[in-house]
C-alpha cells in the first residue's frame, strides 16, 4: 500500500514546477520528522519499504538533521533489513494474532 502510493506520488509531481516541488519537500521533512518522533509510526513506515527506499529515508533523516549526529548508527540499526524496526513489526504482528486468545 505505502509503496503504490509513493508509486503515485512520483508519477503525479514529474509536471510540477521547481519551486512548488521545494514546498511540498518541506511538507515531507515536517511529516518525516514527526514520524521519527513516534517510534510505532516509524516502525510502520519502515517495515513497508524496501532496502533502496530505507537506504533513502535514512539518509533524508540524517542529511536534514532530524536526528541527532550521534543517533545516526541508531537510525541504521533501526532501518537496516531485519534490523530494530523489522523484529518489532514482526513480534507487533504475532500479538494482534495472539490477541483474542
Amino acid at each position: 500500500e505505502l509503496k503504490q502510493t509513493f508509486a503515485l506520488a512520483a508519477q503525479a509531481v514529474r509536471d510540477v514546477p521547481p519551486e512548488q516541488l521545494q514546498d511540498v519537500g518541506k511538507q515531507g521533512q515536517v511529516a518525516a520528522m514527526q514520524a521519527v518522533s513516534d517510534p510505532g509510526k516509524l516502525v510502520a513506515i519502515v517495515h513497508e519499504l524496501n532496502p533502496q527506499e530505507r537506504q533513502q529515508f535514512e539518509r533524508m533523516v540524517v542529511e536534514n538533521k532530524l536526528v541527532d549526529e550521534k543517533q545516526a548508527a541508531v537510525v541504521h540499526q533501526v532501518m537496516e533489513p531485519d534490523g530494530f524496526a523489522d523484529k518489532i513489526a514482526t513480534a507487533v504482528e504475532y500479538f494482534e494474532m495472539l490477541r483474542p486468545y
